[in-house]
């Protein structure tokens, strides 16, 4: 081959790359776009949530046969789901398609093993299930077994050291230590395993907002600490106290958003239980019901928004969910002429 030939052979060898790797860009770009695009924020501002409800179910509100007032909900390591109700004031466990199995304690009552006007459920790594009892003679932690039978409760009621005045959101660390949000003493107290006081979060880290009406609580997989002001600040600790960093959820164009609760995922993501107001200057229990509004907002593990996620009829109150180790969503809900359990899960694209 003479050399103008081979001249012309490696040109096109060298145009031809150059096409195919512009052809590839192109391609990539197009994709990327596509993927934007399915994530574009709504017409209230909010990022699409590519959530479907698997199935629900539950009672009507005006002739209920076993919930009255289900406050919180955990997902045990049966796959079973543990429901504090703090109008019955009872602890139930149900299949997660709502077949009833057992009470967990003695029923409502104000002696140690009887539960009134629980907040909060959750069970360590000894399958012992924790309970946060706000309205008996004593604000306390009460401790059962993996059947329910009662072991010991804790947190004697004051405002001193490691003692609790109405104590709501609840969590378990890797060590089974437990966390309680200390809602009337600004603060979230950590108890070691067998239920003794070991300090106090959020109270004298440099740099964290003071705590004003704790509510919510979740811990990920790495012992990071969670908290969520009623008011709308989530604030992450460390499970030593140290304060890492906070946001403020702007899930809604109008109004102000209440964080009810929060809970977390395998993964370290934080789902937040919000109540909004649209248009409404006051507090969230003085607003009509039709003008509330109702979610839960995903956050990843460095507070940065994911998407915000509705239940199947948007009348339903969210007041509290948990997750289970497949990523499916157990919401407590309100609302509708109905109150009980509605599950959602992650559409997953080919």
């Amino acid at each position: 081959m003479d050399t103008v030939l081979k001249s012309k052979f490696c040109l096109w060898g060298r145009w031809r790359s150059v096409l195919y790797i512009g052809i590839l860009v192109f391609s990539c770009v197009l994709t990327a776009n596509s993927k934007i695009k399915s994530s574009e924020p709504d017409a209230e501002g909010q990022m699409k949530a590519e959530y479907k409800t698997l199935w629900q179910w539950g009672e009507s509100l005006e002739k209920p046969n076993i919930f009255r007032e289900p406050h919180s909900i955990h997902v045990d390591k049966d796959g079973n789901l543990l429901i504090a109700d703090m109008d019955a004031s009872r602890v139930m466990r149900f299949t997660p398609k709502g077949k009833y199995l057992s009470d967990i304690g003695k029923g409502p009552g104000n002696e140690e093993g009887y539960f009134n006007k629980p907040r909060d459920v959750s069970m360590d790594s000894q399958s012992n299930i924790i309970v946060t009892d706000q309205k008996s003679g004593k604000h306390r932690v009460q401790v059962f077994d993996s059947k329910g039978n009662f072991v010991r409760s804790f947190a004697d009621e004051g405002s001193g050291p490691g003692q609790i005045n109405w104590p709501h959101g609840l969590a378990i660390d890797s060590k089974d230590r437990v966390l309680v949000t200390d809602v009337a003493n600004n603060r979230v107290n950590l108890y070691n395993r067998s239920g003794e006081y070991v300090k106090a979060l959020g109270q004298k880290s440099p740099n964290a907002d003071k705590l004003t009406t704790p509510h919510g609580l979740a811990i990920d997989q790495n012992d990071g600490v969670f908290i969520s002001d009623y008011h709308g600040t989530v604030q992450k600790f460390t499970i030593e106290g140290n304060y890492l960093f906070s946001f403020k959820p702007q899930v809604h164009t109008e109004g102000t958003s209440f964080i009810h609760a929060i809970c977390s995922d395998k993964n370290g993501n934080m789902y937040l239980m919000v109540r909004s107001i649209k248009g409404f200057g006051g507090t969230f229990e003085e607003s009509k019901v039709e003008d509330r509004a109702f979610c839960i907002a995903k956050f990843n593990n460095s507070g940065e928004y994911v998407c915000t996620i509705r239940l199947s009829d948007k009348k339903r109150e969210i007041i509290n969910a948990a997750v289970d180790s497949q990523g499916k969503i157990y919401a407590i809900f309100k609302g509708d002429g109905r109150m009980g359990i509605e599950v959602l899960a992650e559409n997953k694209f080919e």
